[in-house]
């Protein structure tokens, strides 16, 4: 199973299982590229921006445990001490009901070890799953995988009314100038170094949208 179904089942599950009578959600994933082909992944879930006032959504997360007990910490352990891995940072923000976890990667290979160790994945689906090379990143279509992981006992549990209600968003910052782009829903902006796709989870799930992507730069 690809990590963002695996990510998915151990951090947003969760959540997304407490909101359907809460406000909507936008979960992020951002991708940053250095210049050595190290970077950073960054999975963010917050209330969007027209809703993050509502009440509803208040004290989400207030019956998780500390980050530094909890479940996240356990990963973020076993992330830190995987070869290639710089960092591993979380956040749990229980004012603004939003949370994040980054990991600072040496390239994406080390990335994709890491991730397949800490998340019990098969390393040959994640290596093939992101690519980044010189002058080039390609991303797989992760919706197979999430689909396939909601129709498993796990993943019934989450009601599709609370992925229609998310919104997923991917941005990829690089180091140079993006000369070509080949994605659904995606735009570029004006100085060409950031790559955005904007779409619907619940869609997503659906195998209705695909998330894939290429670069080259």
């Amino acid at each position: 199973m690809e990590y963002n179904a695996q990510i998915i089942k151990k951090f947003i599950a969760p959540l997304l299982g407490l909101v359907i009578f809460s406000s909507c959600l936008e979960l992020t994933e951002e991708i940053k590229v250095n210049e050595d082909l190290s970077g950073t992944i960054t999975f963010s879930l917050k209330p969007s921006e027209q809703e993050s006032g509502l009440l509803g959504f208040a004290g989400l997360l207030g019956g998780f445990e500390m980050p530094a007990t909890g479940e996240i910490e356990q990963y973020a352990s076993v992330l830190r001490i995987q070869p290639g891995i710089n960092d591993v940072r979380y956040n749990i923000d229980r004012n603004n009901t939003s949370m994040a976890f980054s990991i600072d990667f040496g390239d994406y290979r080390s990335l994709s070890k890491a991730l397949a160790a800490a998340f019990n994945a098969k390393s040959i689906i994640t290596i093939n799953y992101l690519k980044i090379k010189k002058n080039k990143i390609r991303r797989r279509n992760f919706a197979p995988a999430l689909a396939r992981y909601l129709k498993t006992d796990e993943g019934q549990q989450i009601p599709m009314e609370a992925l229609e209600w998310t919104d997923y968003r991917l941005t990829v910052t690089t180091p140079a100038e993006i000369k070509r782009a080949r994605c659904r829903n995606c735009s570029v902006s004006s100085d060409r170094k950031v790559l955005e796709q904007r779409g619907n989870l619940g869609k997503v799930a659906k195998n209705k949208v695909s998330t894939a992507f290429r670069i080259r730069y």
